[in-house]
């Protein structure tokens, strides 16, 4: 994310010097985040499934508790993650104008 806010700094310096708002960018960067994460999220919970599934056939020792004690630390850290993305976002909109445009 913080690559991403860095490439778009110009563009978001502009919104901001037009009159937006810093809450939104920082929504508009959240947004971006949660596209990001959620498209991540997908496609290793499959990979995940498929590997999982393909080690413990054999000798099945999976149980309710243990598939949900499992989605619950993977929500947790996707939550960790959306939170820690937004960080460059509000750095960036703490910024001054001036300091955004040089």
């Amino acid at each position: 994310m913080m690559l991403a806010v860095d490439e778009q700094r110009q563009e978001f310096a502009i919104l901001r010097t037009v009159g937006v708002k810093p809450n939104t960018v920082i929504s508009i960067l959240a947004v971006q985040s949660l596209v990001v994460l959620l498209s991540s999220f997908a496609v290793g919970i499959s990979l995940g499934i498929i590997i999982t599934v393909l080690i413990l056939v054999p000798n099945p020792v999976v149980n309710s508790l243990t598939v949900l004690e499992v989605s619950a630390w993977l929500l947790t850290a996707l939550a960790v993650m959306f939170l820690l993305s937004l960080y460059p976002a509000m750095e960036f909109a703490k910024k001054s104008l001036l300091k955004l445009l040089s």
